[in-house]
């Protein structure tokens, strides 16, 4: 538009003039293209960003006057991801397809900008597509299983862990981790190797469950887990183990035969046949101590103490060991001195199995005394002087042990013990024997007639004094008198000599 103002003059005297304003407007004609300016836009978006996002705005200019410039994708906007609308008179870019890494990484657009005269021009528009984390680590086995031998040095790689993880770069960067520290091994953070840390030892482990973990270093981090076993190669050096060491339980004393008490378990640490475990009760099944035995060359064996309560009832009386129960006292002893214990058992349990012993019978109940006391065995004591050179040496009597309304009875002998308190007696002796003209006698012609009450003793004898020639030989254990081969007369002797005897 042009705005002046026009004056005309004449040429008189005076001369005389006039003015007047002109404006002059001139109508745009559209001679002008849309301008993109800059030409290339570039953008990134995560994939996970929705539908809606904006992602970027572009601008196109046009010198024609009130531009209405219209925007669209006309190329690369594969699977209709994105859409564009005029606003403010630029074109914004939106998301209108949810995005997905994997299958579009970059987008290269070409944004169109035409006026309503259909002039136009392009811009082309690079969108990146940003991987989010949006995939965990996967393992490729669950769990893993490897072996080591148990000799294997420090430092052994046992195997190698690797888990995938769909996304890329840093949100695909696996970093392994073990969740418990296992002082054994470690691993490799970046490789997922599994490695010795100290020498191992199956008597001590014989196997290890690693939980790995694989997290990758998106925000947030995702991680996978996954159960590593380790088994240790074994040799045959380790017996059977029970756990626990010892086993308690309880049956009822009525339970048939073939009713389960209770189990028993051991384990062996080797492997095969040296792993291979039998049980046994050491000589025969009499329940005192359990063995397991394993099947390997030689084979180990390890024991267990099995307690197995019988719950009781009330059906058993007091049992004596035997029929019969013999017991020994020496002479002599004072009265109320103990000749021994007498005892029986009761396979009841409490009450029932409380025994009350008494004397109830027999020829000499009268010349001893029983003092029961609750729970233990009952003290024979004697009620007279017992001499075992008298007449007896022998007693009987019958103790019965009560556990009412039950009871049993056993015979009671006690044997009186000789003891060393008679000397041996010796009384003054003459022999007299005739010896014949040519017969002279080689064997005892006589013996020292000595006693000892103590029939226990063996006597020795001995020449006290006399016999001063030695025309006598005396036999020092049976008291024989022989004569001296020196000694060969028809005269007649009158010897006398002393003789002593020892009781021993």
């Amino acid at each position: 538009m042009y705005d002046f103002t026009v004056s005309a003059a004449d040429h008189g005297s005076p001369v005389r003039s006039a003015t007047a304003s002109v404006i002059i407007r001139i109508q745009d004609i559209n001679d002008n293209d849309p301008v993109f300016e800059p030409k290339i836009y570039g953008a990134s978006i995560s994939e996970i960003d929705p539908p809606g996002t904006p992602v970027i705005s572009v601008t196109a200019t046009d010198q024609d006057e009130d531009p209405r410039l219209i925007y669209q994708i006309t190329n690369g906007n594969v699977r209709g991801r994105f859409n564009v609308i005029s606003q403010n008179r630029q074109g914004l870019i939106s998301v209108a397809q949810p995005l997905d890494y994997r299958l579009e990484k970059r987008f290269v657009l070409t944004v169109s900008a035409t006026d309503s005269g259909g002039r136009f021009d392009t811009a082309t528009v690079y969108i990146n597509i940003t991987d989010a984390n949006t995939h965990r680590p996967i393992f490729e086995h669950t769990p893993y299983t490897a072996s080591v031998a148990e000799d294997a040095p420090v430092g052994t790689t046992v195997l190698v862990v690797e888990a995938s993880d769909g996304d890329v770069g840093e949100n695909s960067r696996i970093t392994y981790s073990m969740d418990e520290e296992v002082p054994e091994f470690r691993i490799d953070p970046a490789t997922g190797a599994v490695v010795t840390t100290r020498l191992l030892n199956r008597e001590e482990m014989a196997g290890y469950t690693i939980v790995v973990t694989a997290m990758d270093n998106g925000s947030p981090p995702l991680a996978d887990t996954t159960n590593v076993e380790i088994e240790v190669s074994d040799v045959n050096d380790n017996p059977p183990n029970f756990d626990p060491n010892s086993y308690v339980n309880a049956v009822s004393e009525d339970a048939p035969v073939g009713t389960s008490v209770l189990q028993i378990f051991a384990t062996d640490k080797d492997l095969g046949l040296n792993g291979q475990i039998r049980y046994t009760f050491t000589g025969g099944d009499n329940g005192e101590v359990a063995y397991a035995v394993d099947r390997g060359s030689p084979a180990l064996s390890t024991s267990v103490t099995i307690t197995v309560y019988v719950e009781d009832v009330n059906d058993n009386p007091p049992r004596f060991e035997s029929d019969k129960l013999q017991l020994t006292i020496a002479e002599n002893s004072p009265i109320g001195s103990t000749v021994g214990e007498v005892k029986a058992y009761d396979p009841d349990e409490g009450p029932n199995a409380e025994i009350q012993y008494s004397i109830v019978g027999g020829p000499d109940a009268d010349s001893f005394n029983l003092v029961s006391r609750p729970g233990e065995a009952a003290e024979l004591t004697t009620r007279i002087e017992l001499d075992y050179e008298s007449n007896i040496k022998k007693y009987s009597l019958i103790v019965r042990a009560s556990s009412p309304p039950l009871r049993n009875d056993v015979d009671v002998e006690i044997l009186v013990t000789d003891v060393n308190d008679n000397a041996p007696i010796l009384k003054d002796f003459t022999i007299m024997f005739n010896n014949y003209k040519n017969y002279f006698p080689v064997g005892p012609f006589g013996k020292v007639p000595a006693f000892d009450a103590d029939v226990t003793d063996r006597l020795k004898y001995k020449i006290a004094s006399g016999n001063n020639a030695n025309l006598l030989i005396l036999n020092e254990t049976t008291g024989e008198l022989k004569l001296s081969p020196s000694l060969n007369t028809n005269v007649p002797i009158h010897a006398v000599m002393e003789v002593s005897v020892y009781g021993k």
